[in-house]
């Protein structure tokens, strides 16, 4: 981070680096785990399935064996990239509370399988998909994978970039910036890091005193027994959903 008494040029400096090190992030991560990584699970399932699945319709109006350029595209992108967008700005808003290295985020990948996985996608209940193709042992494998991977990647992928990449200036690697032009076709996501850059620049000193705050001894522990608590809530409904796809397939 800057110095306390950093300008506003300083400070804007260090928020288009940090950033352009999210976004890298999200699209590496993003495109590639979330995205590929997921639409491959999904193939497996499919093909795993058995005769009787192959040609019926999935609750997102694909069909069972079938692999469209369309259908991977939309997945890649909604699922892979916002998705991913999502996802990692909460991994950049959590890291320093988890542990250090790929242990920080395999535990970030199990957290956000507790909270979420079940409750929204992958592993939902609700979902009558787990019903066409599997089976279920196979899909609670790969997609509780794909979540530990996921948050395993964020740590490395996160790590490099930032190491990689300097603050913007006439270097070579500034070019990597141009990238941030993918924010504006990402208009939520481009009007947030606005006027989040917006409040960094001409807010930085009050930034910075609720940032020592929270990465100091008493923040550190209430953010930790936050998250701790928010996964302790979660893990019971968790398990029962488990326990209602055991069994299910085709």
């Amino acid at each position: 981070p800057p110095a306390a008494d950093a300008g506003p040029r300083v400070r804007a400096r260090h928020y288009l680096w940090w950033v352009q090190v999210m976004l890298a992030t999200a699209l590496l991560c993003g495109l590639l785990v979330m995205g590929l990584g997921g639409r491959l699970a999904m193939r497996l399932l499919g093909a795993t399935a058995g005769d009787a699945a192959q040609g019926r319709i999935t609750e997102a109006d694909e069909v069972v064996g079938e692999i469209t350029v369309g259908g991977t595209i939309g997945f890649i992108v909604f699922i892979g990239l916002l998705s991913g967008l999502v996802m990692t700005l909460l991994w950049f808003a959590v890291r320093r509370f988890l542990p250090a290295r790929w242990i920080g985020g395999l535990v970030f990948g199990a957290a956000l399988l507790v909270v979420f996985g079940t409750r929204m996608e992958p592993l939902r209940p609700g979902n009558e998909d787990f019903d066409l193709v599997g089976p279920w042992w196979l899909a609670i494998t790969a997609f509780t994978a794909l979540a530990l991977g996921f948050g395993i990647s964020l740590a490395a992928v996160s790590a490099r970039v930032s190491r990689w990449l300097p603050l913007i200036g006439r270097g070579r690697r500034s070019l990597a910036y141009v990238s941030l032009l993918v924010l504006v076709l990402l208009f939520p996501f481009g009007l947030a890091a606005l006027i989040g850059g917006l409040a960094y620049v001409f807010a930085g000193r009050a930034v910075e005193r609720g940032r020592a705050w929270l990465t100091g001894p008493a923040g550190l522990r209430a953010v930790r027994l936050a998250i701790g608590a928010i996964v302790l809530v979660a893990a019971p409904g968790f398990v029962i959903a488990i326990g209602d796809l055991v069994g299910r397939g085709p």
